[in-house]
C-alpha cells in the first residue's frame, strides 16, 4: 500500500462508523474492491490527500427534490461572478467620491444591494460559504452538502467554472462540481505570468457562441482586486496616479496609502469593466439571464488608527465585512418572473449575507429545491433580515454590526 492509499485507508476508518451508523454504509468485503466504490445515493466520499485537510461530503440535493419552476420554458442563463478582495466603499455605484464604475453606473436592470456581509475574511472562508450557503456559523457543514454548482446540474443546466484563482481545498471540491472546468491558475501571490480576468470573460465568450440549446450556468472565479493591485489589470487602466505602477511600496507601508489606494482604485474600474463586458454578451442573447456579482470579502486600507492593510487581520474589520453585491436581469427575465424582480428592487437596502445568495440566484432561474428558504431569498416577500455573521480567524464568529 502506497502512501496516498494508507492515507485514504486512515480516513475511511476514522469516519467509518459515523458512516455506518447514518447511511447504513457497509465496508467492502471483497478483496478486490477499492474502499471509493461504496458510493451511494446520497453519498459522495472527497478524499483530499494533499491539500488542506481531509473529509468527507455528503451530496444533500436529489434530482427528485429539484425542479424548473412550470412557467419557465426559454433558454436559460445565469453567470456568477465571485469578486477578490473588493469592499463595498470603493464603488462609486455605491456613492464612492470616485467613478470606478463609469459602465456599471449607466446599466439599466442592474441592482446594487447597499448592507451585504462577507461570509468569512479570507477566501477559503468565504468561497464556500457563498457556494453553499450554510452560514458563518456553521463553516464545516459545507463538506457536507453540495454547493449552487450541483443544484444547476440536476436540472439539466450545463455548469462550467472559469477561474483566474488557484482553487484548492475547501473551495476545489466545490468547483470540481462543474462538468466544464478551465483555470488559469494565476497565484494572487506573483505578479509574473499574470492573467488578467478579461482572459475569463474571453473563454465566458466561446462557451456563449457554442451551438446548443443547453441552459447553462457559469461561475467566473476572479482575481478582482486581491494585492498586489497593480498587476490585477493592464497600463490602460491605470487611471489614478502615482499608482503601484510606477511607485514601490511594501503594502503595509501607511506612507503610501495615496499610491496603494490608487491602485486598488484603479483594479476597481478594471472590474468594473469585466463585469460590464459579461452583461454585455448576455444582453445580446434576448433570453432569461442573469448576471451576480458578489465579493468574497473586503479590504483594509490604512482606513483608521490601526492602520491595517489587506485582510489577514485575525478578527475582521468593517471594511473586510461590508462586502458589493450586484445583480443584473435581462429583459426577458423580468418578463417572466416578474414578482421576483421587484422583491429584489424592494430588498435593496435589506441586511444580507452571501449565505442568502445559494437560495436567491436559484430562486431567480426559477428552480425550487428542498432546502430552499423563502425567508433567505431576495427574490421573495417573506425574505427576513440576515444576522450578518462573518468567520474570523481561529473559527471565532463574530457579528457584522459590532466589527469597526
Amino acid at each position: 500500500v502506497n502512501k496516498t492509499e494508507f492515507l485514504f485507508l486512515q480516513k475511511i476508518q476514522e469516519f467509518y462508523p459515523t458512516l455506518k451508523k447514518q447511511y447504513k454504509v457497509e465496508w467492502c468485503k471483497n478483496k478486490n474492491c477499492l474502499p471509493f466504490d461504496f458510493v451511494i445515493e446520497e453519498l459522495k466520499i472527497i478524499i483530499e490527500i494533499d491539500g488542506p485537510q481531509h473529509f468527507i461530503q455528503v451530496a444533500k440535493w436529489t434530482s427528485p427534490e429539484i425542479q424548473k419552476e412550470k412557467d419557465k420554458i426559454q433558454k436559460n442563463i445565469h453567470v456568477l461572478i465571485i469578486g477578490e478582495s473588493s469592499r463595498f466603499d470603493n464603488w462609486g455605484l455605491n456613492g464612492y467620491k470616485r467613478n470606478t464604475n463609469p459602465r456599471l453606473s449607466e446599466r439599466k436592470n442592474l441592482i446594487s444591494f447597499s448592507n451585504t456581509a462577507a461570509g468569512g475574511f479570507i477566501t477559503e472562508f468565504s468561497v464556500p460559504l457563498l457556494l453553499t450557503g450554510v452560514g458563518a456559523n456553521n463553516y464545516e457543514d459545507h463538506f457536507k452538502r453540495k454547493s449552487i454548482v450541483s443544484i444547476y446540474n440536476e436540472v439539466n443546466f450545463k455548469t462550467h467554472w472559469i477561474s483566474n484563482q488557484i482553487d484548492q481545498g475547501n473551495i476545489q471540491i466545490h468547483s470540481k462540481e462543474a462538468i466544464n472546468i478551465y483555470n488559469y491558475f494565476t497565484s494572487s501571490l506573483s505578479e509574473k505570468n499574470v492573467t488578467v480576468d478579461m482572459n475569463l470573460v474571453k473563454k465566458l465568450k466561446t462557451i456563449l457562441d457554442e451551438n446548443d440549446d443547453n441552459d447553462k450556468f457559469i461561475v467566473l472565479h476572479t482575481q478582482g482586486s486581491h494585492y498586489n493591485y497593480s498587476v490585477r489589470h493592464p497600463n490602460e487602466y491605470d487611471f489614478f496616479k502615482p499608482s503601484l505602477k510606477t511607485v514601490f511600496a511594501a503594502s503595509a507601508d501607511k506612507n503610501f496609502k495615496k499610491e496603494i489606494t490608487n491602485s486598488y482604485d484603479n483594479s476597481i474600474l478594471y472590474t468594473d469593466a469585466v463585469i460590464d463586458s459579461v452583461i454585455t454578451l448576455l444582453e445580446s442573447k434576448n433570453i432569461n439571464s442573469s448576471v451576480t456579482y458578489i465579493s468574497d470579502h473586503g479590504e483594509n486600507l490604512f482606513d483608521d488608527e490601526r492602520n491595517f492593510s489587506q485582510h489577514a487581520q485575525p478578527v475582521p474589520s468593517k471594511y473586510i465585512a461590508h462586502i458589493p453585491f450586484i445583480i443584473w436581469y435581462s429583459d426577458k427575465l423580468k418578463s417572466t418572473f416578474p414578482d421576483k424582480i421587484t422583491n429584489l428592487n424592494k430588498n435593496i437596502n435589506a441586511k444580507i449575507s452571501s449565505e442568502n445568495l445559494i437560495h436567491t440566484l436559484s430562486s431567480l432561474s426559477g428552480i425550487k429545491y428542498r432546502g430552499q428558504d423563502s425567508t433567505k431569498d431576495l427574490t421573495t416577500k417573506y425574505y427576513i433580515d440576515n444576522l450578518q455573521l462573518i468567520l474570523g480567524a481561529n473559527n471565532k464568529v463574530y457579528k457584522t454590526a459590532e466589527l469597526r
